[in-house]
């Protein structure tokens, strides 16, 4: 594994989250390392961010056009593991 370019498009992934507005635009094939690399790097910019008044991502704040933030829309999700739970 070259670390070195693993960092990069980890890099690339945390830019990503900020120049798009929190929209996921993954550039790399999805079967591949530098795909889920990429992601790593969307993903730890998404949980860094703040979430303050001035949030760039409609996507993740509560005044969504979608009805609310990711938390809200997955609460009361189905437990997949439980047998009982409809």
């Amino acid at each position: 594994m070259d670390d070195f370019e693993e960092r990069t498009i980890i890099r690339q992934g945390m830019m990503s989250f900020y120049e798009n507005n929190g929209k996921l635009i993954n550039p790399f094939r999805a079967d591949t390392k530098e795909h889920n690399w990429f992601e790593r790097g969307w993903t730890q910019a998404l949980k860094r961010h703040k979430g303050s008044v001035d949030n760039p991502s409609g996507a993740f704040s509560s005044n969504s056009p979608s009805g609310g933030s990711m938390a809200e829309k997955y609460r009361n999700m189905k437990d997949w593991n439980r047998k009982d739970d409809d």
